[in-house]
């Protein structure tokens, strides 16, 4: 078959691509073929199906993958984070290791269970730049664990989001387990994690704004190019059991797809006085 050349027939090899992957011939996070490969089929140029992808990339039907090629796009499930999920993990710190690890923020934000998911976690020492030491009210250059947490449900190889977290280092050098990163994912979170220390979680705040992905965000998160982001700021206000100070005890920056995100609130109102 050949065509007739020119935008009619890039439109075309997207529109064919596209009805492939609805019929499921191709389905999320499948390698489709390489431009090379797909010319010879339709008797045109490397080119010219490189524009059609280009298409495809833009509505979000696929994505491509530096070094790797081009693939469906994933379809990992929605999340829906409210903040009702706070006062339940601290509900939960005092339970047994096994009722703890029944749940967690990845299940709560998606209804799926435990055994759905996957995790990795990286942890590192970094050293305070302003803007941190200004949060955790530390000198700059003041060591702070840095951890790095990523969540896959349902065999997605695309994450749910981008998650790192900031502790003063002076938290858990209390508890050595807690430099662990294989002991991840903890049972309970992180409220569970500051109580083996003493720490009772007072106050939760979290600022969000929308941005563009930068590249490698948008990649690893399997999006279209030019794709929206949520960044989340998420504070935890502790206080120590011995009546210490209040203060910032973890400091988050979670990145999460706009388009897959929904975020519901709360807000408790105090009652008018008699």
């Amino acid at each position: 078959m050949k065509p007739t050349t020119g935008s009619s027939v890039m439109r075309r090899i997207a529109d064919d691509v596209r009805e492939k992957i609805r019929a499921g011939v191709y389905k999320p996070e499948d390698k489709l073929p390489t431009s090379k490969a797909l010319a010879v089929d339709y008797e045109v140029t490397a080119k010219t199906v490189e524009r059609a992808y280009d298409l495809l990339k833009e509505t979000g039907d696929i994505v491509g993958r530096r070094g790797a090629g081009m693939f469906v796009a994933p379809r990992p499930p929605a999340i829906h984070r409210h903040s009702d999920r706070h006062q339940t993990e601290k509900d939960r710190v005092h339970l047994t290791d096994q009722e703890r690890s029944t749940w967690g923020a990845a299940e709560a934000t998606t209804k799926l269970p435990t055994e759905a998911f996957r995790f990795e976690a990286e942890f590192s020492n970094v050293l305070a730049d302003e803007k941190l030491a200004e949060i955790f009210g530390v000198d700059v250059g003041a060591r702070l664990l840095r951890r790095d947490f990523r969540s896959y449900a349902g065999g997605s190889s695309i994450p749910q989001g981008l998650t790192t977290s900031f502790l003063p280092y002076d938290i858990p050098s209390r508890n050595p387990e807690l430099f662990d990163s294989s002991r991840e994912p903890w049972p309970g979170g992180t409220q569970h994690q500051l109580s083996t220390v003493g720490i009772e979680v007072v106050e939760v705040t979290e600022d969000i704004t929308a941005r563009d992905a930068e590249p490698a965000e948008a990649e690893e998160l399997g999006l279209p190019e030019r794709s929206t982001v949520m960044v989340i700021e998420k504070a935890t206000v502790g206080v120590e059991s011995d009546g210490g100070r209040r203060r910032v005890v973890d400091y988050s920056i979670v990145l999460l797809p706009a388009a897959r995100t929904r975020l519901s609130y709360r807000i408790p109102l105090a009652p008018w006085s008699s």
